[in-house]
């Protein structure tokens, strides 16, 4: 059953799992946007590149909001070490499948000559691991909270 004490550290975990993630991941694009040289400017490469610095640092973001300290030490580990990776891959194929700003979308992207804007892109793949993160990370928790009765 959900206390009063159990839903507010539910909303307190999803306004930090939306806090933290976003300045990670703001924080992690601006200094790659400072040190790292974009070598070739193939657009797939520069998709997964973005998709990586933008996916894991909101994995990792939102697994801290969501970290529960009484939970066993495997599920922690398991939940620290997947949800990074698949906030990446859930980014990278948010701009594969929508494929708007490129002739070879997977869901047929639009015709007109591939243009690659990084504001464009970041705005596309902010959102998708945003979510994917604090869902993969907060499953664990509320499975906890609602079996177990761990805030």
């Amino acid at each position: 059953m959900l206390t009063i004490e159990s839903a507010v550290w539910i909303i307190a975990r999803i306004c930090l799992g939306i806090f933290l993630p976003v300045v990670l991941l703001g924080v992690t694009w601006v200094l790659s946007r400072l040190f790292l040289q974009y070598l070739t400017l193939e657009a797939s490469t520069i998709y997964i590149t973005q998709a990586l610095i933008v996916g894991i640092p909101a994995g990792i973001g939102a697994v801290v909001a969501w970290w529960n300290i009484e939970a066993p030490a495997t599920l922690k580990v398991i939940t620290a070490l997947i949800v990074p990776p698949a906030t990446a891959l859930c980014a990278w194929l948010t701009v594969e499948i929508r494929g708007v700003y490129t002739y070879y979308g997977l869901l047929g992207g639009s015709h007109r000559v591939p243009v690659i804007d990084i504001g464009d892109l970041l705005s596309t793949i902010i959102i998708a691991p945003l979510i994917t993160a604090n869902i993969l990370a907060a499953v664990p928790y509320l499975y906890r909270l609602a079996c177990h009765r761990e805030t």
